[in-house]
This record gives structure tokens, sequence and C-alpha cells, in this order.
């Protein structure tokens, strides 16, 4: 596999790994995603939006607005904050968060009147399979309940329950939110993860060294090397 390396079998001790084998080669996939939580309406001294930035699944990055703090979260999140797209990476989740809000109450006022408050959940997903394709998505529920989601690339939104159709009909209509979902993920999004992507040596959370076992072997009449990883 790839991440064997490349045995040169001149004789046993001798081991040679590609270069890359560590970061480009081995990585089955990497993924980027951030979790928005918004209310319409919150409770004193709550604030009324709060992130997390994850990156295969492990948190780097949170933020709410009432401290209005972009703080990085653990190893990760300590050696990207002094990557060049962070502060980029800063505005424009500050500023989507503004922009849901404003999407939230619209459709509280259209479609939830009767509700005290309306919550979104969202998640914006970006993620670089094995085979190097990027892909992004975009996925929202409102008050917990029906699951609405966008593809960046078609511009559609799909919902997975027929009680959906008429907020998913509002969203459709949205030429401005379509507009700010496909510029962030197919933009801002995959921007970043190819730059995390570059620095994926740098950002690890271990740097493991390899242990390797190597040990003669007659086999059939012929002497071989048995490497154990």
């Amino acid at each position: 596999s790839c991440c064997a390396g490349t045995v040169l079998a001149l004789s046993c001790p001798i081991l040679v790994l590609s270069p890359g084998w560590q970061r480009g080669a081995c990585l089955d996939a990497l993924s980027l995603s951030y979790h928005f939580f918004i209310t319409s309406q919150a409770k004193p001294g709550q604030p009324w939006c709060e992130v997390q930035g994850q990156i295969n699944g492990k948190t780097f990055l949170s933020y709410d607005c009432q401290t209005k703090e972009f703080k990085p979260i653990g190893p990760w999140g300590m050696k990207l904050k002094d990557r060049s797209f962070w502060q980029q990476q800063e505005e424009t989740v500050k500023l989507l968060v503004e922009e849901l809000r404003k999407k939230l109450l619209d459709i509280k006022a259209e479609n939830f009147t009767k509700s005290g408050s309306l919550t979104m959940q969202g998640r914006l997903m970006c993620e670089r399979g094995a085979d190097g394709h990027t892909r992004a998505s975009w996925q929202f529920r409102f008050n917990e309940s029906i699951t609405y989601r966008f593809d960046p690339n078609n511009r559609k939104w799909t919902v997975d329950h027929s009680g959906g159709q008429q907020v998913k009909d509002m969203l459709d209509g949205d030429r401005e939110l379509t507009m700010l979902l496909v510029r962030t993920s197919n933009g801002d999004c995959q921007s970043w993860l190819q730059q995390v992507w570059e620095h994926w040596d740098e950002t690890q959370e271990t740097t493991g060294l390899v242990t390797v076992a190597a040990t003669n072997m007659v086999e059939g009449g012929h002497l071989g090397c048995r490497i154990t990883w």
C-alpha cells in the first residue's frame, strides 16, 4: 500500500520511504466543517449564536456572538491561528452568522409566527477525498425538526419531510441566500481546506515515528526480508 513506502531489497535492514508518504499519500480524506447554532431570541445572558469549526471531526475554533471572541481550540487551532487565512476565516464566519440570523428572522415571520423562538442548526462541510476531488455541502435544521440540504454545485435545496415544503419554497426563491452559500462554500471554505491540506504535516496533533522490524527469512528456497510495521 502507499503507506508501506518502497522496500529496497538490497539487504534486509534497508527501507526507503517515498517522499510525502505521511501527508499526501496516506491521508485518506480531509474534512473542514463549521457548525452553527443561531436563535431568533436568546435568553438573557446567552449568546444568540455559537460556532464550532472542526477538522476531521476535531474542534479547532469556537466563536459566540456575546463575547465576540474567535478562539483557537486545541493543538490544531493554536497552529492554524497564525496562518494567513485565519483572519479572513474570522471575518467570513462573523458575516455569515449575521446574514443567517436575518434569514432566520424572515423565516420565522413568514412560517413560524406562533412559536416564541426559532432556532437554526447549520453545518457547512468541505471535504477532500482520497482521490483529490473536493466537494461542499450545507445542512440546516429549524427547531431541531426538519432537515434542509443545499448543494452549492447545482444550487438546489432538498428536504427530508413533506411538511417542510413551504420553507423549502422560500429558500429556493431567496437568490441572495443562494449566492451567499455558494460563495462561502465553493470559494472561502474550499480555499481554507486547501491551505489546511498544504500544511497537514504541521497541523497534526502528534507526529509519529515509524517503527520497523526487519528480519531475514527463507521461503521456498529464496532468501527474503519480512518487514513488520
